[in-house]
């Protein structure tokens, strides 16, 4: 079976078309370790430097790259937070030697391709605050105690003010955070993916955000693949994080966690935390991969605005999207039933109350009066949501034809229509 995306331009022999993707080639590569498949320099299998991203970059052709001056910016930046967490959690130890016992019990994480609704059921969740505790993006940025007490501090201190520090939290979300507006609304404050403490490990595909160096990337794609000693230098570190986390502010509660990139990484997480349970979001691959397209190719368009829709590295994404896809359908085989439930996407924006609690009839969870309370209040709402923003594959140079044929096994498991009829 053929599991390639092919390009007219590329048949014509247009430069900066991305060439035929061979999906099965690219997916034995970091276990087979075969030729140049996309190995990066040297045949490099391991995760890549900060210089060697950085070299990556400087080796792209201009226009494709970004400037000198922003590449400077984000080595100074990365080598700057990667010493304060360094400093900040050498203090934690400290500090709270009863930090390194804490346990992390029956974590729940809702994993999915991209853009699959993974925020809207992550927050319906989250209403379980008897239950459940999870990330905002500012614990996630600096990965410390110290951190969350200064948060709480600062948010006392907000209530003393009347919300004045609120507006300073403002002015950091429109600098630094703007280029979602629209897409994936984030702020400092709020719940968000924990995909930064894989960021500080050179372990995650979000790099290619803020420097688009797939080469270089290759081997962090699907992290269960990596070499046993750095996934579990990379799972050590996360399972370290949410320890912190549970210490500074569990109180006894679960961890709820959503990442979509964490569609690579089942394996290790069930390697980190034995007794994991797992949600799976699907969605049609036609809807969801244009979506994740647009999402992570919004802040090249501050940082290297030449890079069109239709590119090699739009296409690059897309490859991504069906790596985690293939990677996904091909892992859920070996977790235990009792511990994962899949959950369609329509089902979810349906009747999103029913969704919910059919996860806990699942999983043998007793939902509290005030969680269905919550609950209720929020899907009342909820029914009436449909986004505004649309995405096709075509805006991207992308066929339904070359899609069905690279999940072809994947559409007939879930009965997704190739011709694209049932659609939301």
């Amino acid at each position: 079976m053929t599991r390639g995306l092919t390009d007219d331009a590329t048949q014509q022999g247009d430069p900066l078309v991305a060439p035929a993707l061979d999906f099965d080639a690219m997916a034995r590569w970091p276990l087979g370790g075969e030729g140049d498949a996309g190995a990066g320099e040297r045949g490099e299998v391991g995760r890549a430097s900060v210089w060697r991203l950085l070299r990556a970059a400087r080796a792209l052709e201009p226009g494709r790259r970004p400037g000198v001056a922003y590449q400077m910016a984000f080595v100074a930046l990365f080598a700057l937070i990667r010493a304060t967490i360094w400093a900040l959690q050498g203090l934690d130890a400290l500090l709270y030697p009863r930090l390194r016992d804490q346990p992390v019990e029956e974590p729940l994480f809702i994993i999915a391709n991209p853009r699959s609704g993974t925020t809207f059921l992550h927050g319906l969740l989250a209403l379980d605050e008897e239950r459940f505790t999870h990330h905002r993006f500012y614990q996630t940025v600096i990965p410390s105690v110290l951190t969350y007490r200064a948060g709480a501090l600062a948010e006392r201190l907000d209530r003393r003010l009347g919300g004045r520090l609120g507006g300073l939290m403002g002015w950091a979300d429109r600098t630094f955070l703007s280029f979602w507006d629209g897409i994936h609304p984030m702020s400092f404050g709020k719940a968000e993916e924990d995909e930064a403490l894989f960021v500080y490990q050179r372990a995650s595909l979000s790099v290619c955000l803020l420097l688009p160096v797939f080469e270089a990337l290759r081997p962090v794609e699907l992290l269960d693949r990596l070499p046993p000693d750095e996934r579990r230098a990379v799972m050590g570190f996360y399972r370290k994080c949410l320890q912190g986390h549970l210490f500074a502010v569990g109180g006894g509660r679960r961890f709820l966690g959503k990442n979509v990139l964490d569609s690579g990484r089942v394996h290790a997480l069930r390697e980190a935390f034995p007794d994991a349970r797992f949600v799976h979001l699907i969605r049609h691959p036609y809807e969801a991969i244009p979506s994740f397209i647009s999402m992570f190719s919004a802040p090249w368009r501050h940082h290297t605005p030449t890079i069109a829709e239709r590119s090699p590295e739009c296409r690059q994404l897309a490859r991504i999207a069906v790596t985690l896809y293939r990677h996904l359908y091909e892992s859920r085989a070996a977790l235990p039933a009792d511990d994962f439930i899949d959950i369609r996407y329509t089902d979810l924006i349906a009747d999103p109350k029913a969704t919910v609690l059919g996860i806990y009839e699942a999983f043998d969870l007793t939902p509290g009066p005030d969680f269905l309370k919550a609950l209720d209040e929020a899907t009342s709402s909820a029914r009436a949501f449909r986004s505004v923003h649309t995405y096709s594959l075509e805006q991207y140079g992308l066929t339904r034809q070359e899609i069905h044929a690279a999940l072809s096994d994947i559409f007939d498991a879930y009965g997704f229509d190739p011709a694209g009829a049932d659609l939301g």
